[in-house]
């Protein structure tokens, strides 16, 4: 089993497939005339398999002990039951030290019909990663 894949009973599974840039990663951004904070994201390829509902989001997120003041991530669109990839990402507009992030696929919340999103994730993946940001 990959260092960095979960699975449930029900045949959910997360893996974390790749890091962009390689790690140990530390990101000086640029300034907005010159690309700005887009050049200073950490990307993050998942593998997915949904089996237990018909459709979720999968969220990246920085662990961050106490706070996460200055991240900024990528949104989640609502993934339909079967298997696929994506790339999640999420970088700093202050200086940031990171050592674990956090993948969650978190079920839609069928009992309002709103498409809100349930607080409770199905699955969490932890992953160790070495990330720095610096101004």
């Amino acid at each position: 089993m990959n260092k960095y894949k979960t699975e449930n009973e029900a045949g959910d599974s997360l893996e974390i497939i790749g890091f962009e840039p390689e790690l140990p990663a530390t990101f000086f951004p640029k300034h907005p005339r010159e690309g700005g904070l887009e050049t200073a994201v950490l990307k993050i390829k998942i593998a997915y398999q949904l089996q237990s509902a018909e459709s979720c989001y999968i969220f990246a997120h920085p662990s961050v002990p106490n706070d996460r003041t200055g991240c900024f991530s990528s949104p989640s669109p609502l993934y339909k039951k079967g298997s696929g990839e994506l790339i999640a990402w999420f970088g700093f507009d202050r200086e940031a030290h990171v050592e674990q992030v956090e993948v969650k696929m978190i079920g839609e919340d069928k009992t309002d019909k709103t498409c809100s999103v349930s607080n409770e994730p199905f699955l969490t993946l932890i992953a160790d990663v070495e990330a720095d940001w610096s101004f």
